[in-house]
This record gives structure tokens, C-alpha cells and sequence, in this order.
């Protein structure tokens, strides 16, 4: 299992956020970009200038390897900003939905405790509902 960055429920608990128990309802979320555009455009300018720039001057492998270095951070960033957005949005999704964040098992109709948590009788995460 995978722990995301948001390991504990609303009582501090901790738990194991498992993507594949809850793929059907974070595949409702909105995802928009798959990469951020302006750090995709900064990536391959820098490539490119990069690219260039050492043309005749370093074999045409190190050419590559070295334009590759310069974009490859630029890609990983962007990867790992919309990796945290999804999550992001998947949870306030699944909140306004009903669903347990840790399992996504609907907890909407269950009776809060008097700390104002649901809790999962799947899983056993205590999450508020908005």
C-alpha cells in the first residue's frame, strides 16, 4: 500500500490511503493539464538552448544526456505539483460526496460521534463531513 500525503484522519489516526480501493470516485475528479504548461515550455527551452549551445563542442551523446538532465526536473516537478492537486481535489470530492478519504465507502448516513466524525465502519478512519 501507498501513503499520500495525508496519512491521518480527522482524529489523528493513522492510515494507509490505497488508490486502487478508491480509483472509480477520484476518476470523477476534475483533472486539468496533465502537465503544467508553463514548466512543459521552461523544460524544453532550456533542453533546446542546452542542446545548442554544445553542438561540435561534446560528443552527440552527452548532447542528449545533458539536455535530458536539464529537462528532466522540470517534468518530475511538474508531475509531482499535479500528482498533489489530484489528491487534493479527490479528497474535497469525496467529502462533499460522503465518502470515507481512506477507503470510499459512503459514511453519509452514519450518525456522527459527539466530536462531530464519522466513522468508517469499513476501515475504521473518523473523517468530518462538510
Amino acid at each position: 500500500m501507498r501513503l499520500w500525503p495525508r496519512t491521518v484522519d480527522d482524529r489523528g489516526r493513522a492510515y494507509a490511503f490505497d488508490v486502487s480501493m478508491v480509483q472509480s470516485w477520484r476518476d470523477r475528479a476534475k483533472r486539468k493539464n496533465g502537465v503544467p504548461l508553463v514548466l512543459g515550455f521552461v523544460a524544453i527551452v532550456l533542453g533546446l538552448a542546452v542542446f545548442f549551445a554544445l553542438d561540435g563542442r561534446v560528443p552527440q551523446w552527452l548532447r542528449y544526456a545533458l539536455a535530458l538532465c536539464v529537462t528532466a526536473p522540470f517534468f518530475y516537478a511538474s508531475a509531482a505539483w499535479m500528482q498533489r492537486k489530484d489528491i487534493r481535489d479527490s479528497a474535497r470530492l469525496g467529502r462533499a460526496r460522503g465518502l470515507c478519504l481512506a477507503c470510499g465507502y459512503s459514511i453519509a448516513e452514519i450518525e456522527p460521534a459527539e466530536d462531530g466524525c464519522r466513522v468508517c465502519p469499513e476501515c475504521g478512519g473518523a473523517w468530518r463531513l462538510a
